[in-house]
């Protein structure tokens, strides 16, 4: 790839066609549409999900994915921690030529970062801040651009494998939180040994996978607390808890306050369910 240095390209060969931080709403979806030109998204904090024809990933802080043009995409938030990510539309002759020198594909969209996240976050920041600047600055923004490109890779196999196994686990969390399942059900539903399991979901999610199956737990409570009519014991058993104490303990842990107290308190606005780091 030809360098800034060597020689700048023209402002028609590469630029944003826009850009943005985000935080979506776990609770909304969003609706997705074809593009003509290519979308970057760099997590910077939390995970959500992309899904392709070929995969099913979670993706976390440090990685990102590329929405190709005329392609329609499905990504959306993980619903304890929400991602937050910056997105940038890019357009040019030269752009084309970037993506197929990283090596990531329509199939495989989804990149990781070769440098660390702080790094990447300046980056990032330099790229609007160049964004916003004069037209003369324009061979600034397009130099911010290519060094992007020059830090993103495809996700290694080791780190497809490890997004395989979270998205396996939270999958079966999701669809039977509510029958007594323990950390050694997902362990062996996602074939993995215990420890390997706590070890991906610390380094990915910021939480072990008992909390996350608690903080899941309470958040599905927390809806039907609101939403219905239930005593607050069968809610607790509906969600999976074993006994009424524990259910309130923990609730309480994560709330701040008891069950009762939330229904009551349930139509203000300050009330979310927990975060998935809640410990």
């Amino acid at each position: 790839m030809e360098s800034i240095a060597q020689g700048t390209p023209s402002p028609e060969e590469l630029y944003l066609s826009g850009l943005g931080w985000e935080r979506p709403d776990p609770d909304r979806i969003l609706p997705t549409y074809a593009r003509n030109h290519f979308r970057i998204h760099y997590i910077t904090a939390g995970s959500g999900h992309l899904k392709t024809p070929g995969q099913d990933l979670f993706v976390s802080e440090g990685m990102g994915f590329l929405i190709f043009p005329g392609t329609i995409p499905n990504y959306y938030p993980e619903r304890n921690n929400p991602w937050e990510y910056i997105w940038m539309g890019i357009q040019g002759e030269i752009v084309q030529k970037l993506v197929e020198n990283t090596g990531i594909t329509q199939h495989s969209p989804a990149f990781q970062s070769i440098r660390p996240p702080e790094e990447m976050r300046m980056l990032m920041t330099d790229i609007c801040l160049a964004a916003m600047m004069p037209e003369a600055a324009e061979n600034v923004l397009q130099y911010y651009l290519q060094d992007l490109f020059q830090k993103i890779v495809p996700l290694r196999n080791d780190a497809i494998k490890r997004s395989r196994y979270i998205q396996t686990c939270l999958d079966f969390i999701h669809e039977n939180y509510a029958k007594p399942i323990t950390v050694a059900d997902i362990s062996r539903h996602a074939a993995i040994e215990r420890t390997y399991l706590y070890k991906i979901f610390m380094s990915n999610i910021g939480v072990s996978p008992q909390n996350y199956l608690i903080n899941y737990r309470i958040s599905q409570a927390c809806k039907l607390l609101r939403s219905t009519n239930k005593s607050v014991t069968e809610i607790a058993f509906q969600t999976g808890f074993k006994d009424f104490s524990d259910f309130s303990r923990q609730f309480k842990k994560r709330q701040q306050m008891t069950p009762t107290l939330f229904r009551v308190l349930g139509s203000s606005d300050n009330l979310t369910a927990p975060d998935v780091d809640a410990t």
